[in-house]
């Protein structure tokens, strides 16, 4: 077990090390190009609209350059203004989002666009390289928790080896319909559907709450119906009142999980080898390592080596559901609180609904955080445990964006180095808070308002930024 402690905690240290070494050549490159009088990037960067805060002189015959440093110090100061109000609401927001385990990808878009003025560009990689410093913190979190009175863990490993390389399958897809499709199309489906999700998760956070007692009228309902007040009011979590009483123990001493650090490895090794038949292909700043170019024949089967993979490793994962189906089916198999319960519609549609979100993230670049949350709670599955799941799928798809975004050179380590501990932290406290109050207050609807409200959020902001970009173009 403290050896997967130490190659979790390996990766994190391996990721904000290639951060952290990338942004000091970046700004080494920048201080080096900024001495160049041809092109002068300096300007460009201190000078958003430009107006030259660096100006060519000629003197003795010789060009030399001077700084206008009241104009450098007003663009400055713009500039930083913008930049806090951005990283202050961007905290805000991952803080809000990490109940849930949603990322809160579709808010910290149109923040990094319209509040610290990026381009598209540069606010999805920064976007996702923030979400992943969130879910390393959910991750850490999230490892250790186990079900209700078990030791199980929290987090259904077999559930995530499935469902995960069909989110990336699906994200593959969606990309591709990303590239085709025109933008005033793609637009108007990114708000229904991200209104639809909200409305429909808020719907499944009020009936949930109104089976709590700080729910208006929740007191009265449970002295008058006799509704446990258990996990989402769910029959299947209520049980006897001695076992509720047992729940609410352990509501403050928490049994630590049995980490099942197989599984776990081999969620890594699916990054692993996603990444590196990722680098076979080569990309725009680097040559295949193998030779291959685009205009090769082989390239198009090089380029389906990850898909082909993909497949592989979900219908070897997919043995295990159906293990886990063939035991519950014994009629005296007692099914665990926070348990998945497989069944034949379940395990035939659960693949192509993970297809489609991961379809429905790639098309629209907003991570699959807001999408996941709410399909696992519609498919029925606990509050706390849809938390989990969704928070360690969007650590694996958010870090191969990421990964992609670094190999294409699309990625701001300026910024990364920043906003990567800032999601780290923020996550954090998030999280933290939302775990003592629901344990307290027995109140786990209030994950699925976390959801909720990240979702409707992301709705309006997505909205305004879509406005924006359908009249500028």
């Amino acid at each position: 077990m403290g050896g997967g402690v130490r190659g979790v905690l390996a990766c994190v240290v391996l990721l904000a090390s290639v951060v952290c070494m990338e942004a000091s050549t970046h700004l080494d490159q920048q201080q080096l190009r900024g001495t160049a009088p041809d092109g002068d990037p300096i300007a460009a960067i201190l000078d958003g609209d430009g107006n030259p805060s660096v100006v060519r002189k000629e003197q003795d015959d010789e060009p030399h350059w001077e700084i206008d440093t009241e104009d450098l110090a007003a663009n400055a100061a713009a500039f930083a203004r913008h930049e806090v109000l951005g990283m202050s609401l961007a905290g805000l927001a991952i803080f809000i989002a990490a109940g849930g385990g949603t990322g809160g990808g579709g808010v910290l878009d149109p923040i990094y666009i319209l509040i610290m003025k990026l381009d598209a560009k540069t606010a999805i990689p920064l976007s996702s390289i923030t979400i992943v410093g969130g879910a390393i913190a959910n991750l850490l979190i999230n490892i250790r928790r186990a079900r209700s009175n078990s030791t199980q863990p929290l987090i259904d490993w077999d559930f995530i080896l499935v469902m995960q390389p069909m989110l990336l399958m699906g994200a593959s897809f969606g990309t591709f319909i990303n590239a085709i499709a025109p933008t005033w199309l793609l637009c108007i489906l990114l708000v229904f559907v991200l209104t639809a999700t909200g409305i429909r998760t808020l719907q499944k956070a009020i009936v949930a709450g109104r089976q709590e007692w700080w729910f208006p009228g929740g007191r009265e309902r449970i002295a008058l119906l006799g509704v446990p007040n258990s996990v989402g009011g769910n029959p299947r979590y209520a049980g006897s009142a001695s076992s509720r009483t047992t729940q609410q123990h352990h509501l403050h001493h928490e049994m630590k999980a049995d980490i099942p650090w197989k599984k776990v490895g081999m969620l890594f090794g699916l990054f692993l080898g996603i990444a590196l038949l990722s680098l076979l292909q080569g990309g725009k700043k680097f040559a295949s390592p193998i030779g291959i170019s685009p205009d090769s024949f082989l390239y198009p089967i090089v380029a389906f080596l990850p898909t082909l993979f993909l497949i592989i490793f979900s219908n070897y994962s997919m043995r295990n559901v159906m293990q886990t189906f063939q035991r519950q089916q014994n009629p005296y198999y007692v099914l665990s609180p926070d348990e998945i319960q497989w069944t034949p519609n379940s395990i035939r549609y659960f693949p192509i609904l993970s297809i489609l979100a991961g379809m429905v993230s790639g098309m629209f670049g907003i991570g699959g955080g807001i999408i996941n949350g709410p399909l696992l709670l519609e498919i029925g599955i606990a509050p706390a445990a849809a938390s989990a799941m969704t928070a360690t799928t969007v650590l694996f798809s958010s870090s191969m964006s990421s990964f992609s975004y670094t190999l294409l050179g699309s990625l701001n380590f300026g910024y990364a180095v920043v906003m990567l501990p800032i999601g780290f932290l923020m996550t954090f406290i998030g999280h933290v808070c939302l775990l003592k109050i629901v344990q307290k207050f027995r109140c786990p609807s209030l994950i699925i308002f976390s959801m909720a409200i990240i979702v409707l959020v992301s709705a309006v902001a997505m909205s305004v930024e879509s406005i924006k970009e359908l009249v500028n173009s």
